[in-house]
Order: C-alpha cells, then sequence, then structure tokens
C-alpha cells in the first residue's frame, strides 16, 4: 500500500516537486531488505534503493531508500560519521541543496521512537512523515488513525486468506518417517 502510496504522489504531483523517499525500518529481520525488494517488483515510478546506494550517489528524484535504524542510530556507523565518503547528513544536506523534497515513511514507528530517531527524522525536513504501525500507541500525540480493510491488505499481497502446506500430500498417507516424507515433498517442489 506505502509502494502504490509513493508511486501515486510521483503521478499527482501538484507541485512539480522532486520528491525523495525514506524509509525507515526498525533492526532485526531485514525489514529493509523485503520492502526494497517488495518495492522493485511492485513500484512503476518510484525507484528503490538502499543507504549505501545513496550515500554513494545521493537522494535523487522519485527514489525510496530503505533504512534500517540500526544503520544510523549505533555509535560510530559509516553512515553518520565523517570520512571519505559523504555521510548521511551531508547527502541530506546535497538533496536539500538540489531542491529534493522529502517523504520519510516510519515503519513500526512504535518500535523505535526515542530522541535519536526524532533528532534523524527531522533532519530529512521533510514536507510529509506517514508513521505506520500495527499497533499504534498514542502518547497524547494527535494523529489521525487510518484502518484498512481486510480485503484491501489481502489483495495488496501483505496478507493472505490461508496458506497451504505440503502440497502433494495426501490424507491418508502411510508415513512411517515423517521428516523424509516431507523433505521428499520439498524436494519435488524445487526439482
Amino acid at each position: 500500500m506505502l509502494i502504490s502510496l509513493m508511486d501515486s504522489i510521483i503521478k499527482n504531483n501538484p507541485n512539480d516537486y522532486e520528491y525523495a523517499f525514506v524509509w525507515l525500518t526498525p533492526g532485526n529481520g531485514e525489514l529493509e531488505e523485503q520492502s526494497y525488494r517488495s518495492a522493485l517488483n511492485k513500484s512503476s515510478l518510484v525507484k528503490p534503493q538502499m543507504l549505501q546506494d545513496a550515500l554513494t550517489n545521493g537522494f535523487d528524484n522519485n527514489s525510496v531508500t530503505f533504512i534500517n535504524w540500526e544503520q544510523v542510530t549505533k555509535k560510530g556507523n559509516i553512515a553518520t560519521r565523517d570520512g571519505e565518503v559523504a555521510n548521511v547528513f551531508e547527502r541530506i544536506s546535497e538533496a536539500h541543496y538540489n531542491n529534493i523534497h522529502f517523504v520519510v515513511i516510519v515503519d513500526e514507528e512504535h518500535r523505535n521512537r526515542n530522541a535519536n530517531t526524532q533528532t534523524f527524522i527531522d533532519s530529512f525536513s521533510a514536507d510529509k512523515i506517514i508513521r505506520t504501525s500495527a499497533t499504534p500507541q498514542s502518547k497524547g500525540e494527535a494523529y489521525e488513525l487510518v484502518q484498512v480493510d481486510d480485503e484491501d491488505v489481502i489483495r495488496q499481497g501483505m496478507i493472505t486468506r490461508s496458506v497451504i502446506l505440503n502440497i502433494g500430500a495426501n490424507e491418508g498417507d502411510n508415513v512411517s518417517n515423517p521428516v523424509s516424507y516431507f523433505l521428499d515433498l520439498a524436494d519435488e517442489k524445487t526439482s
């Protein structure tokens, strides 16, 4: 849904701004890589890149840069320290100089809400900040809660109605060694 939103912002850009999207994800589980691959497959206008690409090439118009919080909040991380390669703050400044407008997406925002992460978000001076969470936590802040119909989420392929396991297994099969039986079924699927 967020990929479609980014494509829609690019397509229906009323101000003719040059937009760069930044998608911030929590650590553990490589969520930024999963979201990157999803954007590669599903986006029609937005151009996905990882943080290393942004450090090398900058934040380009119509790009979305996927960043894991741990890449920018851990002390001494290469993305934020000064050195031979431009750091993320230098790349943000370059983008602003080139009149790039930022839209920041904070995925699972409830998991990394603290002063350090807010300072990083603020560094983008974003036109819009989109905070997403399946489990929002209100701390007296004003925000608009948007509920999404299950059917829309299923249609987008984010969740499924059912999962079919063990295709090829037949009810009533006499199985003396279940591990071997299911491994053989898995081998058949991959060959």
